[in-house]
């Protein structure tokens, strides 16, 4: 798992001398990317699948120029990086591709219909789809490759005894909206196993983990490669794993944030919607306030789309009544702030 050799190949693909000049070297390479069922969309049986990015001349084109840009552009391409885009699911479908020596299933969810599928609609994901032909010895020297990640490469500390794991390592520069704050690496394994006859394949990706794709990301599906094939975890060093990952927790701060940030905003029309309503008993049952009596601004566009100020001496975990637009925490039975423990449920 070699990035120097990656950038390697991939200029080597470019300047195939085969090709009359650049732009189709690297159309010619983007349509194996698509065959191989990336940077497309794949067909699977949920809303909303995402096709994610391989880039052609095309793109380059607009985004530099024709004739304006070279190898140097898209170096980073060569490693999965830099324009390149691709979903969990797809990466698993690659090892699949792999793993079968060039087929795949559309991946599905579904996998039958009480009653039958008298309509046919589970035909689709029954068809091997191959969509260019590659020798036999090519797989055999990739899965040279990737079994060699698993014995000597950077997947080594996740070998599971007696299965043939075929793995590959990653790992993914991560910064935050706009490009410029970098926030810690995700990390990500994909793999298939067995190599003599492939049961299962599988990707894993750790965001946030600051690490490597063979810390965290390995481990986690060396382990469900051994539960898969033999329905238990027998390796000790696997065994030893299990608890050492459940203490982990690699979620940053930032999340949490943002976590407490959306749910603000999520409740911050609560209390003018159950007033809009005519719900005022409701809050009189529920909170305990006798005689409520207030105005609230209802319109919706004069609020403010932030988080609203926190009262003096609140604990910002807790959300706000609003009050003729002023924030303020209450009690069961007076209308004045109280100060509420960090724990105390929302």
């Amino acid at each position: 798992s070699c990035n120097g050799y990656f950038g390697n190949i991939m200029e080597r693909i470019i300047n195939n001398p085969k090709f009359a000049n650049i732009d189709s070297s690297l159309n010619a390479w983007a349509r194996y990317q698509n065959a191989f069922g990336l940077g497309v969309r794949l067909g699977v049986d949920i809303p909303s699948e995402k096709p994610g990015l391989i880039p052609t001349a095309g793109y380059y084109n607009k985004a530099w120029g024709e004739g304006q840009w070279n190898y140097c552009n898209f170096k980073s391409v060569s490693i999965g990086q830099g324009e390149v885009l691709s979903t969990p699911l797809q990466v698993a479908n690659e090892m699949a591709y792999l793993a079968n020596k060039g087929w795949y299933y559309t991946p599905h969810v579904v996998d039958s219909i009480e009653g039958g599928d008298k309509w046919g609609l589970l035909d689709r994901y029954k068809e091997k789809h191959r969509a260019v032909t590659i020798d036999d010895s090519v797989f055999e020297a990739v899965h040279d490759g990737m079994q060699g990640v698993m014995e000597t490469g950077t997947g080594r500390g996740s070998r599971v005894v007696g299965i043939n794991i075929c793995g590959k390592t990653g790992t993914v520069e991560n910064y935050a909206p706009g490009g410029v704050i970098k926030r810690p690496n995700h990390a990500f394994f994909a793999a298939f196993a067995p190599r003599e006859d492939p049961q299962i394949a599988i990707m894993c990706v750790v965001e946030n983990s600051g690490r490597y794709g063979g810390t965290y990301a390995a481990p986690i599906v060396s382990l469900l490669i051994e539960k898969y094939l033999r329905d238990s975890i027998t390796d000790k060093k696997n065994l030893a794993r299990i608890d050492w990952l459940e203490k982990q927790n690699l979620i940053p701060s930032f999340v949490y944030a943002d976590f407490r940030r959306q749910d603000s905003l999520d409740h911050r029309y609560d209390t003018a919607y159950l007033l809009k309503k005519g719900y005022l008993k409701y809050l009189n049952d529920t909170l305990g306030i006798e005689d409520l009596e207030m105005e609230v601004n209802l319109k919706k566009e004069d609020a403010k789309p932030a988080v609203p100020p926190r009262p003096e001496g609140a604990n910002s975990d807790r959300p706000a009544l609003i009050i003729n637009n002023n924030p303020t925490l209450l009690n069961e039975d007076k209308r004045k702030p109280v100060v509420l423990p960090p724990d105390s449920t929302q």
